[in-house]
């Protein structure tokens, strides 16, 4: 049986933003008909005793060129002496946190018999994701993108916690997602090793990859903060349609990258392939796989393991809660976070994503990788 809510520390994400209404059938639906459309896609065959209630005081926004299916419904709010919320944005925390996982979880939670009937009848399907175990360049603070980095021996931890983690809440896979990069493969066997699953299939895609960074691959982000302002910098790594320049094949790490013979065998052309992306960019490349590949399996009941990157992450998430372009640039992933989803038979959210961890520990994360974009000041 899963642990009892009560024995899990929750760490609700609040969002900001209007309030949603029901908009007209996307090109493509989080729902998919799986008659006549492909299916290899882009194919290569943790926590504190404290209890916080999870409202919803605002519905999320949605962005128009993307728009969902059909309307996403919000929990009520939910007050009380322990209700707390995050102010001023929307940031990840560093382990995951539950919220409901299985219906003794639901029975035992606190927050109410509304918000009980409400998760009973509304939420359908459970979808797990994360960002890969820390790599080298993300301790030096370098842009890794697709260059192909290992996980540092921080990053091979906060793998192994998270199998833990997801462990101790009695998690089963049937299926696991991967980008082709090393890092985001290798933190995806750890979990699998942590819980025992090692059977469990992996599939790896390109499109499930990094945001391609450009010319900024392999740069000094605090650097880059220093010869071009913190705002350009935060612009180029957090906003939703800010392209960084594209990379050249004089860059240091253009042959690295386009002689790999993992990207001779992708479901596109090497031409074809980006030199520099936006998160605009990163979710149209995504989709097509989301679509094809992963929604029809979480559809069939399957049990999904998403093991990706910040900005391939971030992404399905704007997709999936309906972010708006502005609100995007406030969410942060931390490496090594499982990030839960509960979605309804639609595949549309049923409330915030959900975290297990350390509350301080989530929150030193957070700024940590905030902090990776500007310039250290002296201490006065």
């Amino acid at each position: 049986m899963p642990a009892p809510v009560s024995q899990l520390a929750l760490c609700p994400l609040q969002t900001h933003g209007p309030s949603r209404s029901p908009s007209t059938p996307s090109s493509s639906p989080p729902s998919v008909a799986l008659k006549g459309q492909r299916s290899d896609a882009g194919r290569i065959q943790r926590s504190n005793s404290s209890v916080l209630p999870c409202p919803s005081s605002k519905s999320h926004g949605k962005h128009p060129e993307l728009s969902l299916k059909a309307h996403i419904p919000t929990p009520e709010p939910v007050t009380g002496p322990q209700c707390t919320g995050h102010g001023g944005g929307l940031n990840l925390g560093v382990f995951p946190i539950l919220w409901a996982v299985e219906l003794d979880s639901i029975f035992n939670s606190p927050l109410g018999p509304q918000a009980r009937s409400s998760a009973i009848n509304m939420s359908k399907y459970k979808l797990i994701m994360l960002r890969h175990g820390e790599g080298a360049w993300n301790k030096e603070n370098r842009f890794c993108s697709w260059v192909d980095q290992k996980l540092n021996s921080d990053g091979l931890q906060e793998a192994r916690n998270c199998g833990k983690q997801l462990k101790a809440l009695n998690f089963e896979f049937d299926l696991v997602f991967t980008s082709i990069l090393n890092r985001s493969i290798h933190t995806a066997w750890l979990i699998l090793e942590e819980l025992g699953q090692e059977w469990v299939p992996v599939e790896s895609s390109w499109r499930l990859n990094e945001r391609h960074y450009g010319a900024l691959i392999s740069l000094n982000r605090e650097q880059m903060a220093l010869n071009h302002g913190e705002e350009q910098v935060r612009l180029w790594r957090r906003s939703y349609n800010v392209t960084p320049p594209p990379i050249e094949e004089s860059h240091p790490y253009y042959h690295e990258i386009y002689n790999d013979q993992k990207y001779k065998v992708c479901d596109v052309p090497l031409d074809q392939l980006p030199r520099s992306e936006s998160l605009k960019d990163v979710l149209e490349r995504l989709l097509p796989y989301w679509n094809e590949r992963i929604a029809p399996e979480v559809l069939r009941g399957k049990t999904v393991l998403i093991s990706a990157h910040g900005n391939s992450c971030r992404a399905l998430l704007k997709y999936l809660e309906g972010i708006s372009d502005e609100e995007i640039i406030n969410i942060t992933l931390p490496t090594g976070v499982p990030i839960l989803l509960e979605l309804d038979e639609n595949l549309h959210t049923v409330g915030p994503h959900q975290f297990l961890g350390d509350q301080e520990a989530i929150q030193a994360a957070i700024k940590k990788v905030d902090d990776q974009g500007k310039v250290k000041r002296a201490d006065k």
